[in-house]
């Protein structure tokens, strides 16, 4: 009796993965991105971004509400820290260095290193889009225009967005792949669009449980922007919240500050 190899259908899955993207990678990025990006830099670049304001985070130990700040580079690069009542909670992620790195640091001040599958998105500043559209009109990933529909009773243009692994070092896929929701892959990132000013509604990208790598599960998270505001010139939200089934953080901002030279501490 032959027995189910896992091992060669992750091989046959990569090498899949490896030539689709190969084909998108060829692709020019859909003409709505480039908008999208120019709506919200107000057609003037920017290199970093600087967010602090009140957050709520609700998990199974409760609720707990303290403050967010959140930092984030053109080139790359991303920290938030969480001053709350349980403790300091920090999140650095350096995406322009190759292999990726990335750690995340609780209340008892132990680092812990991210795995390479939670690395693979777009760019780590999920909670500034403009980021994230920049990272998909770059030969570092591969866009797609989905199309227009209904999403939570509202019109919006749908846009998907996957890495390159064309431009940096492939990432090990050691995940279950039984673990990922349908129509997703890893480092997936849907954004979804006002039609008329082409601002982001909505942003859902696959999250991992902590653990050891071979027990890990991936689900959708789905970050909503809301509230938006003029500052020095372009649109920024100041309500973002972060929904894994029901709200797991609420964040309300008072401040945004563009291109200040903002430096991020290493990892």
């Amino acid at each position: 009796m032959r027995y189910f190899r896992p091992g060669l259908l992750v091989f046959v899955f990569l090498l899949v993965s490896a030539f689709l993207s190969a084909q998108q990678s060829t692709t020019a990025p859909p003409p709505i991105l480039q908008q999208a990006l120019a709506a919200l830099t107000g057609g003037s670049p920017v290199t970093d971004v600087t967010m602090t304001g009140t957050i709520t985070v609700t998990n199974a130990s409760g609720t707990q509400s303290g403050t967010i700040t959140m930092v984030a580079t053109a080139s790359g690069q991303s920290q938030v820290v969480l001053d709350l009542p349980a403790g300091r909670n920090t999140d650095i992620r350096n995406y322009s260095a190759n292999p990726r790195t990335g750690s995340w640091t609780g209340p008892d001040g132990t680092s812990h290193a991210y795995a390479a599958t939670e690395l693979m998105g777009p760019s780590p500043a999920w909670f500034y889009p403009a980021f994230i559209v920049s990272s998909a009109v770059s030969p570092n990933c591969a866009a797609s225009y989905v199309g227009q529909e209904i999403r939570q009773g509202a019109t919006v243009q749908h846009v998907s967005i996957t890495p390159n692994p064309a431009v940096f070092t492939p990432l090990p896929v050691i995940a279950s792949l039984r673990s990922l929701p349908p129509h997703f892959v890893l480092g997936q990132n849907d954004l979804y669009l006002d039609p008329s000013s082409l601002l982001p509604t909505a942003l859902v990208r696959l999250i991992s449980s902590r653990g050891p790598v071979w027990r890990r599960r991936y689900a959708p998270e789905e970050i909503r922007f809301s509230d938006y505001r003029t500052v020095e010139g372009r649109p920024a939200a100041f309500h973002i919240q972060a929904y894994l089934g029901s709200v797991l953080m609420d964040t309300q901002l008072s401040s945004i500050s563009f291109n200040t030279g903002a430096v991020i501490a290493a990892n």
